[in-house]
């Protein structure tokens, strides 16, 4: 039984030391204005930056700058944590393609939260963005996917 125990102990230990996961990309947000009033529309700018040292494909959506929910997925959370409700039959706009970035260059897209998150209760709210990524994995077309996080941000809502 202690042989057991020490093995369990060993390989708990060895996850526990993992190295985190690297991404050739990162993912920053921002929002132009951190108090809002109940009622008006709450932008969200995402900024994909190539930071590995070869050219990488990201997903983006169509035009030069365009709601991006097609290619980035929203957490916000309301005062300590709760979960904001979502908006019943939003629709996402799924126009998006492949761009290839250079290292250190930088895209950008814009949400419109308030639109994705019922953000009318005045309060303070907490965004978090994961970009949707789609890594070659060198056979046969087929991509790795993963979804990278941003950085969070508060956006106060007064009455």
């Amino acid at each position: 039984m202690k042989i057991a125990e020490t093995i369990l102990m060993l390989l708990v230990g060895m996850q526990a030391v993992s190295p985190p996961r690297t991404y050739p990309i990162s993912v920053s947000i921002s929002t132009p204005a951190e108090t809002v009033k109940s009622g008006e529309e709450i932008r969200v700018n995402v900024r994909v930056t190539n930071t590995s040292n070869h050219v990488v494909k990201i997903l983006k959506s169509s035009g030069n700058e365009g709601p991006a929910d097609g290619v980035n997925s929203a957490d916000v959370t309301y005062d300590g944590g709760q979960r904001a409700p979502r908006i019943p039959n939003h629709q996402i706009f799924l126009t998006r393609g492949l761009i290839s970035v250079k290292p250190g260059d930088s895209k950008e897209d814009f949400l419109i939260v308030s639109k994705l998150f019922d953000m009318s209760k005045p309060g303070r709210y907490t965004v978090l963005v994961r970009h949707e990524l789609l890594e070659d994995d060198g056979t046969d077309d087929k991509f790795k996917r993963s979804f990278v996080p941003s950085n969070s941000i508060s956006i106060t809502v007064t009455p």
